[in-house]
């Protein structure tokens, strides 16, 4: 096979979760993660693994899921999406997990000194403010997790960085901050990148925030290979103009395919009588078959889950509050945040991390136009790799499809190409046809998985017209 090196996107086959331990997340949804899925707990010493397993066993959690990593903890431990490593296949097919320089922590700037920076206390930061126990612990943490460690000498804050899973990774211009003020040039930290990740096109867009953390996975996400999940803010809001600018930026980002991501809008309101402080819906975790979404106790809450099934059908979208006063004394309100513990830019994704399986059945799809005329080919290209190296079952690399109306799924056997991992099939339609169609694909391993990864609950659409 000839793989190649890349970063791995959010929507691919994980094996498990990190969280950090003291919690600083809803307790109902730590049980609802181990019941799920293998959670890797990161724990300060043993001690704490006794605590942990009391509480967790008291509210209901599956301890056989817990797998407990022992690595020394600073004050921003509990915010393992920015600390945490990522997850990149070399060209070998073999996963290793990279940790960034974080060693000044998250900084905040201000739209109108964006090279300033401040500490989570407005002091002014320097590269010299303070070390961090987080950047010690990832290769302990690794290692434990039982995959090799690779560490980075620059910035990649995981708050800030989206991965479309093959060649493009998206920041918002913080980072380039970030980096500067470590003396690497632009041009020295994406020459490093596209080395390390094996990602060639980034793409930097402007900040958001009159002041804050300023990170990507508070304004978008990309939930698959050609599409985005974009925040829009009421009209009436100060920085509507600015999200809608740069949401003109993010147009221009052709996806891997060399044509336009979807682009699917999420709304976000004040979450607090008298403040502008908007909710941060699309800070949410996508982990296989699930979306787990943070919910504010308002009105506007329901309307994001709508809007995330909309973006995302036959997924399973989970809401959680997080509300001080409901939550057991264990849960520490580390912010000084006053009624819930969601914050504007600090949300369920800053605090829940995947672990990727090293042995994933990686499939991308090159889906058709969603209308087509009575005349274009309905050919599907797919992309398949098999990282455990068992071999594709070739008889059960599929693609399945239906026409409106009808129950029984018909399939056709993917057909190989000349070129490595590359697949297609042809359906067969007519004018006025509407076919829903996914694909699935097998390994010798009995690994077997899908595109969509909910399918057949959530399928493409193609109408010929």
């Amino acid at each position: 096979l000839e793989m190649k090196r890349r970063l791995a996107g959010e929507w691919e086959p994980i094996k498990g979760v990190m969280l950090a331990w003291p919690p600083f997340l809803p307790h109902k949804y730590i049980v609802d993660l181990t019941q799920n899925y293998s959670v890797y707990m990161c724990v300060p010493n043993k001690e704490e693994i006794e605590i942990a397993k009391y509480y967790l066993s008291k509210w209901g959690g599956n301890l056989k899921n817990l797998i407990f990593c022992i690595a020394p903890q600073g004050f921003d431990t509990p915010w393992v999406r920015d600390w945490g490593m990522h997850p990149i296949f070399d060209e070998n097919g073999k996963l290793f997990l990279a940790g960034a320089e974080y060693k000044m922590s998250t900084p905040f700037v201000s739209i109108n000194k964006p090279e300033i920076m401040f500490d989570c206390e407005h002091n002014l930061l320097t590269t010299n403010s303070y070390e961090q126990k987080e950047d010690q612990s990832q290769e302990l943490i690794a290692k434990q997790i039982g995959l090799p460690f690779m560490k980075l000498p620059y910035a990649l804050t995981g708050g800030n960085l989206m991965s479309d899973g093959f060649n493009k990774l998206m920041s918002m211009h913080i980072l380039q901050t970030e980096n500067r003020a470590k003396g690497i040039s632009d041009e020295e930290f994406f020459s490093m990148v596209a080395r390390d990740t094996g990602m060639n096109e980034y793409y930097i867009f402007s900040n958001f925030a009159n002041y804050g953390l300023q990170h990507i996975d508070c304004y978008l996400k990309i939930i698959d290979e050609e599409t985005l999940l974009v925040s829009r803010t009421p009209k009436e809001h100060y920085l509507y103009e600015r999200y809608e600018k740069i949401l003109e930026e993010v147009k221009k980002v052709e996806s891997r395919y060399g044509r336009q991501f979807k682009i699917f809008r999420i709304d976000i309101v004040p979450f607090q009588k008298d403040s502008d402080e908007l909710t941060a819906y699309v800070n949410s975790v996508i982990l296989n078959s699930r979306v787990y979404v943070p919910m504010y106790g308002i009105e506007q809450d329901k309307i994001a889950i709508k809007q995330w099934q909309n973006a995302l059908p036959g997924y399973e979208i989970k809401g959680y509050e997080f509300d001080f006063e409901k939550e057991p004394d264990i849960i520490k309100n580390r912010t000084g945040y006053v009624r819930t513990g969601w914050g504007n830019e600090d949300v369920i994704h800053c605090r829940t991390r995947a672990i990727w399986d090293e042995n994933m059945l990686y499939i991308s799809v090159k889906r058709l136009e969603e209308i087509v005329s009575e005349n274009d080919a309905l050919e599907v290209t797919i992309q398949i790799v098999d990282y455990s190296k068992a071999g594709l079952d070739y008889e059960n690399c599929r693609l399945f499809y239906r026409y409106y109306g009808f129950q029984t799924w018909e399939s056709i056997r993917l057909e190989e190409t000349t070129e490595a991992e590359i697949f297609f099939a042809n359906m067969i339609g007519k004018s006025g046809d509407m076919i829903e169609y996914f694909v699935q694909a097998k390994s010798c391993s009995g690994m077997c998985e899908t595109m969509p990864p909910v399918a057949p609950k959530g399928t493409y659409k193609v109408t010929i017209k």
